[in-house]
């Protein structure tokens, strides 16, 4: 949701703005969660699915035991919860361009929360085989989604 001609250290967004000094010609719509037309996830999938809030992300991350493992010899997190369902998370590393970086060493999945301080930002989970944890990441990188169900 950038004007064109923008990058990503000087955008000019034109949706999901929060502050007139990243909109393009001081466009604002307050938006902080993405709309379902926007979702990746229900785009795919229908209109039961979405990308995760930051808040269920959080969730996930300190309810639950997690490790990293090997499944069918693919390297990533699993995180197991109190009732002990489990998911596992790739580490499919991330899109830059026309560069896929760090394929099987890390594991970047988007949120649906945009980040209101700087809004050319949104909030993902992170991890490696020596960490996990949540961080912000510029919108216009090519991360992962693993959807839910509403």
């Amino acid at each position: 949701m950038y004007a064109e001609g923008t990058s990503w250290n000087n955008p000019r967004l034109t949706k999901y703005c929060s502050d007139p000094q990243f909109g393009n010609n001081g466009f604002t719509d307050n938006l902080t969660l993405l709309e379902p037309t926007d979702d990746a996830a229900t785009a795919n999938w229908g209109s039961d699915w979405r990308i995760p809030t930051y808040e269920e992300m959080s969730e996930l991350m300190t309810s639950c035991t997690i490790v990293w493992t090997t499944i069918n010899g693919v390297g990533g997190r699993q995180f197991t919860g109190p009732n002990g369902n489990s998911i596992f998370l790739p580490a499919a590393g991330y899109q830059s361009g026309s560069e896929h970086n760090y394929n099987g060493s890390y594991g970047i999945y988007w949120t649906s929360s945009l980040y209101t301080d700087v809004p050319c930002r949104a909030w993902g989970v992170f991890f490696g085989a020596d960490d996990c944890e949540e961080k912000l990441t510029y919108r216009n990188c090519g991360l992962s989604i693993r959807a839910v169900k509403n």
